[in-house]
């Protein structure tokens, strides 16, 4: 893992027991830190491509724990509205952070989002809106 990768992983971390009101690093089995713990695992993966086992390592926790709990975590999100919107929320409030935003994996991921936007935008237009974007791009007008 590297550095920008770690502190992207603790942003996670920090913002995951502030939203569940806990401490998702501790060694316990209760439901109340066990689920917040697998959104932290989720989350890191997701935004950081972190390996497994360096997420793992976090949490002193093995590979297979954070296989399971990722796994845990996209059932109960496509299944559970109510965790689909845990889930949603936290990844917004991950990714309007200070130490995301200002990452290069934050920044890339901004632009991938404006490409799609804009990708979005243009193919809802007509032919003929095309042409007159086109032609006011060409124009520089």
């Amino acid at each position: 893992m590297n550095t920008e990768q770690h502190s992207i992983a603790l942003e996670v971390i920090k913002q995951v027991n502030l939203y569940f009101e806990t401490n998702c690093t501790i060694q316990s089995k209760e439901t109340d830190v066990v689920r917040p713990r697998m959104y932290a695992y989720k989350l890191i993966r997701d935004l950081t491509k972190m390996k497994l086992v360096d997420i793992g390592l976090m949490f002193l926790r093995t590979h297979g724990a954070v296989v399971h709990g990722i796994n845990n975590v996209e059932h109960d999100i496509e299944n559970i509205r109510r965790y689909r919107e845990y889930f949603v929320s936290l990844l917004g409030i991950i990714q309007s952070t200070d130490v995301y935003m200002n990452s290069s994996i934050g920044k890339k991921d901004s632009l991938n989002n404006l490409r799609v936007e804009i990708f979005n935008i243009l193919a809802s237009k007509s032919d003929k809106e095309l042409k007159e974007i086109l032609k006011t791009i060409h124009n520089g007008t």
